[in-house]
């Protein structure tokens, strides 16, 4: 971490207004009509037009020396994002924005469990114990949204789809970026990463024949905004408080996503959480948050 002194503002304000970024994807992809995948697009899209100035004044040599299996697996990590965006969006046609909130956030422990499987990176007891509390919340979650609708319990799949393409996305990240002879920058990663992802999100409307025009302009403006507030001003905001707060600690500010948005919910969608969703939400950010300092 680097040292604070001299910044304009205390880093944690800088990671809290990235959290309330984040929080505000489910609640305007509530408001779109637009398919799933056509405001995944628009997201990825502003996305890659908002980055291309940085890439271009500051990470022009960059491209020439890029290596073609860094260009590889910084794509393969955009096709898991593309999927992602789309599980996503597509869940919050069906589930509460409370459950799936928490259930996207499930991707922490995801991870944990393929980084065991495929990488042998160790589980503590405490850590076994934690994936045994957010497979409970799950389930609670589950049985109170069947006793709803059948199309919650459907949203909510969707949404641990979401994480655990989410969670390919993260490892793949994480793979490369602890690579030292990869000798990628975050904005070069960042930007092959959401051109891979627009990329695959195109190929998919191609063979569905789905069209990436014709639904208003409000949905055009609605990928904007996820766009400059959720992915400029929300992941990039967590990822500079990075370089001065611990990882564990931006992770457990993350938890305040599932809050956050479920009070915007309740005051915009009147989707108020019964008992079960609030207890197993309870759950699984408990063992999140154990997780994280497992």
């Amino acid at each position: 971490m680097e040292n604070k002194k001299g910044l304009w503002c205390n880093p944690w304000i800088v990671v809290l207004l990235g959290v309330v970024g984040i929080s505000l994807s489910s609640i305007f992809a509530k408001y779109s009509t637009a398919p799933s995948i056509v405001l995944a697009s628009y997201r990825m899209f502003f996305s890659i037009i908002l980055l291309v100035p940085a890439l271009i004044k500051n990470h022009r040599h960059e491209i020439k020396r890029l290596r073609l299996s860094s260009i590889l697996l910084c794509s393969l990590s955009g096709v898991f994002l593309a999927l992602h965006f789309i599980f996503f969006f597509e869940s919050i046609k069906y589930a509460s924005i409370a459950s799936l909130t928490v259930l996207v956030n499930m991707e922490v422990i995801i991870v944990a469990i393929i980084m065991w499987l495929f990488w042998k990176e160790k589980i503590s007891r405490l850590g076994a114990a934690v994936i045994v509390l957010a497979l409970l919340g799950s389930i609670i979650i589950a049985f109170a949204d069947t006793s709803k609708a059948n199309n919650m319990i459907y949203g909510d799949f969707l949404a641990v789809m979401a994480a655990l393409f989410s969670s390919g996305y993260t490892i793949i990240g994480r793979l490369q970026r602890s690579n030292a002879s990869a000798n990628v920058s975050t904005t070069m990663y960042t930007s092959i990463v959401y051109l891979g992802s627009f990329l695959t999100i195109g190929l998919i409307m191609v063979f569905t024949g789905t069209p990436m025009l014709g639904y208003g302009i409000n949905n055009i403006v609605i990928g904007l905004a996820l766009s400059v507030f959720c992915t400029m001003l929300g992941h990039s905001l967590l990822s500079w408080g990075l370089k001065y707060i611990k990882a564990s600690y931006v992770s457990v500010a993350k938890l305040g996503e599932p809050v956050i948005a479920t009070i915007l919910a309740i005051i915009l969608f009147g989707q108020v959480p019964g008992i079960q969703q609030v207890i197993g939400g309870a759950v699984i950010i408990g063992g999140i948050y154990l997780c994280i300092f497992s």
